[in-house]
Formats: C-alpha cells, sequence, structure tokens
C-alpha cells in the first residue's frame, strides 16, 4: 500500500516529529508542501532537520492514503478531488478548533483522528490515536546533569517562569534537531513542556511540568501561562488524554509535593512505553488504514 504523510513546514516542532516517527512506522513517504505557498506542481525540498522517512517528489494522486494534518492541505486534496483515501488528523484543540471546521469537506475525509480525548470534545472524530514517541531513541539511558530546567517548547518561555527561574532554565535553539534536543533532555534535572516535548520527557524519565507557555494572541499565557502542573502517576491518565496540554488543570510550579510526586513517579518510561510509544500509534494507524480500504 502506498502511503503518504503531508508535511506543512520544516520548524523542529511535535507534529513534524510525529510525521517522521508515523512515516518510520508506517514505511510511508512524506511529501512536504509548505502551506504558506501550496504548489503541487512546485519541488519539494526539505532543510535537514529530520534524519527520519523518506521525502518524496511522486504526484499525490500516486499514492493510495494521503495523511494530513493542516486545512490548506485538505482544501488542495478537496479542490482536485483527489482519489486517494483521506485521513485528516487534528492536533489542537479550544482556540484552535474554529480552524476545524469541516463544512464542505466533511464528506471528503475517509477518517478523521484527533490526537487526545480533548481535541475529540472540540471536533467529533472518527476515531482518538494519540501521539507516541520512540521510546527506542527516548528512553532512560543516563548521563551528566548540566542544565537544572529545560524549555522544550517552540513557544516563548512566559515571564512568571523567567520571574521564577532567571538563567536557571536554558531553553535550546529553534533550530535545533533531534539528537541535541534528546541531549538538552537527558542533561537536565527537570523539564517544562506541552504536548510531545513533555511524552518525550517522560520517555526519558525526567520529572516533568506541563506549561503551556506563550502562544497564539492569548497575552495571560505570555505573562502567566496555562499550566497543568507536575506529571505524577495520579494524573498522568487524566493530562495523557489532554496530550499533555497544559490547560486540563491548573497546578502550582513551586509545590514542593507536586515536585515530590512526580520525582516518586519511578515508572514513567514504562507507562509510555506501554501505551504512547511510536510502534503502538503506528499500528493504530495501520488497523485504520486497512479499515478505509
Amino acid at each position: 500500500m502506498r502511503i503518504a504523510i503531508l508535511m506543512g513546514h520544516a520548524r523542529y516542532t511535535g507534529v513534524n516529529t510525529w510525521i517522521s516517527d508515523l512515516a518510520v512506522g508506517l514505511g510511508a513517504d512524506i511529501i512536504y508542501l509548505p502551506i504558506d505557498s501550496i504548489d503541487p506542481e512546485g519541488t519539494f525540498i526539505h532543510d535537514g532537520m529530520l534524519e527520519h522517512g523518506v521525502f518524496s517528489q511522486r504526484p499525490l494522486a500516486y499514492y493510495d492514503v494521503l495523511i494530513v494534518s493542516y486545512r490548506e492541505h485538505l482544501d488542495l486534496l478537496t479542490d482536485k478531488k483527489a482519489e486517494s483515501k483521506i485521513l485528516y488528523v487534528i492536533h489542537g484543540r479550544g482556540v484552535y478548533a474554529g480552524h476545524y471546521s469541516l463544512t464542505g469537506s466533511r464528506a471528503k475525509i475517509d477518517a478523521l483522528v484527533a490526537v487526545s480525548e480533548y481535541v475529540n470534545q472540540d471536533v467529533q472524530c472518527d476515531v482518538v490515536i494519540p501521539h507516541g514517541v520512540d521510546t527506542k531513541v527516548f528512553n532512560t539511558l543516563t548521563t551528566p546533569i548540566n542544565h537544572e530546567f529545560l524549555w522544550h517548547s517552540r513557544y516563548a518561555i512566559p515571564y512568571k517562569l523567567i520571574k521564577l527561574l532567571g538563567n536557571k532554565v536554558v531553553r535550546p535553539s529553534q533550530e535545533s534537531d533531534s539528537a541535541t534536543i534528546l541531549r538538552y533532555i537527558r542533561s537536565s534535572k527537570y523539564v517544562i513542556g506541552i504536548g510531545r516535548s513533555a511524552l518525550e520527557a517522560l520517555a526519558c524519565g525526567k520529572p516533568t511540568f506541563s506549561w503551556a507557555g506563550a502562544y497564539g494572541n492569548d497575552h495571560s499565557r505570555m505573562y502567566g501561562g496555562y499550566y497543568d502542573g507536575w506529571i505524577g502517576e495520579e494524573n498522568f491518565d487524566e493530562l495523557s488524554r489532554s496530550n499533555f496540554n497544559g490547560t486540563v488543570s491548573h497546578g502550582v510550579f513551586s509545590s514542593t509535593e507536586e515536585i515530590e510526586a512526580s520525582l516518586k513517579f519511578d515508572d514513567k518510561f514504562e507507562r509510555v512505553s506501554q501505551d504512547l510509544s511510536a510502534d503502538t500509534m503506528s499500528a493504530r494507524y495501520m488497523k485504520l488504514i486497512e479499515e478505509i480500504t
């Protein structure tokens, strides 16, 4: 079966690393179509930030199944009356729900996938398939600690966090590749992030704080941020249902009790590898593809 996943930009983000892992798991190609200037006849390029996946210059019509995550790609496929089966995957929620208004396009989608139960509340999907990480890469291999706090997010560090931690918190360059990010995670005592960032840190056994940070036009996020708190055994299941998006509950960053609970949560890697691994995720997608083809 010929499967391709469409990539909309070349930044190192959770969606792109999800694409990378899923492409490997499904044996799929990756097609790079920039969403700011889509040209179906153009040249597909890649800047080298992802090391997985096969980048394809084949026409879209070559593929039996196309997996897309951007409305721009969906509109392109529906306008061109693509004969391929279309899986549309929704990663965001809440303020972004309007972006996924599917009036006129829903009938062209063969399977609508939410990455979390909370996304599914906003846009009723056919199935929920959580993100997964490659636990052969993100694991509990120990390295010397060089940093106390890592801000693992492409969004700006909230002013409140800067005020709390000062120069104790580091942030990798947005041009970093996955190997660099992995070194930062392993060499940090604590990790702060959301979504896949939190998942990667948990797989590495790191005490992890789910903090949404600053994005969009919501200035309350920039000054304070929405956050769920330290991820421990008691709240792991609840927060995983939201893809650790930082908006489920409101923990206290300086809570000694919550930090200790996260430190005592010893089976972080086991919980991730059991339900949220890239292998599990890929198997769920393959099952869905088999059902619609």
